[in-house]
């Protein structure tokens, strides 16, 4: 596992982080820390190529998601010190869409404990990716936020920037749809470029999905 810290990033909004602390194992990201940078470690560890150029990916994707210009991560994500339930809990966290929510009692159903609401919570509280994994975007039942690993004013940031994002991005002349950040959509020009709020939205008028991030209607 090789630990590796960014200073202050340019490419990331002051008012969102100053410091981000990421584990690398061979398998992918292992855990994601965003702290003050006056409280970071300042030492850096050595890093492999693969590990550094992991991290840069990682810190990439992340600024753009924090910039309004991608919703979804293509990041692999380690997480074997994780226990067979919060696997289980955490992937299924994974399929909620960008810019929409769940509540803890779906998440129970979803892995089979209907009524385990602690027990979710505190799986998503062990979280080791936050905002990779979007364990965000599970609330209370009430519609209330809830608990959040990085706090409360942490999660409503969050939630706000993927309801002002629009998701989805259509190219006019071939009909394929993709997520914000996919290669893809970064290819399209600009006069083809249709943004959808849903997938829904973009089936019903013809588009397909691209086979690279493969954006999915969800119906839960």
């Amino acid at each position: 596992m090789t630990t590796i810290q960014t200073e202050k990033t340019p490419a990331a909004p002051e008012d969102i982080w100053r410091s981000i602390v990421l584990e690398v194992s061979p398998q992918g990201i292992q855990r994601l820390v965003l702290q003050d940078a006056a409280q970071a470690d300042t030492a850096l560890a050595s890093a492999s190529p693969h590990a550094s150029d992991l991290w840069n990916q990682a810190l990439t994707q992340l600024a753009e998601y924090f910039h309004g210009e991608r919703s979804i991560f293509q990041l692999p994500v380690d997480l074997h010190d994780c226990t067979p339930f919060e696997r289980d809990v955490l992937t299924a966290t994974a399929t909620i869409p960008y810019g929409e929510v769940r509540s803890y009692k779906w998440l129970a159903e979803r892995v089979g404990r209907p009524g385990a609401a602690r027990a979710i919570g505190n799986a998503l509280h062990n979280n080791p990716v936050p905002v990779i994994i979007p364990c965000h975007r599970i609330v209370k039942s009430d519609g209330s936020p809830g608990g959040y690993a990085f706090g409360a004013a942490w999660k409503t940031r969050l939630l706000a920037l993927e309801q002002a994002t629009v998701p989805f991005v259509g190219c006019s002349s071939t009909r394929i749809l993709c997520y914000r950040g996919c290669l893809h959509e970064r290819r399209v020009q600009e006069g083809n470029r249709i943004h959808f709020a849903s997938f829904r939205d973009a089936l019903e008028v013809g588009y397909r999905p691209c086979k690279v991030c493969q954006p999915a209607y969800q119906d839960a």
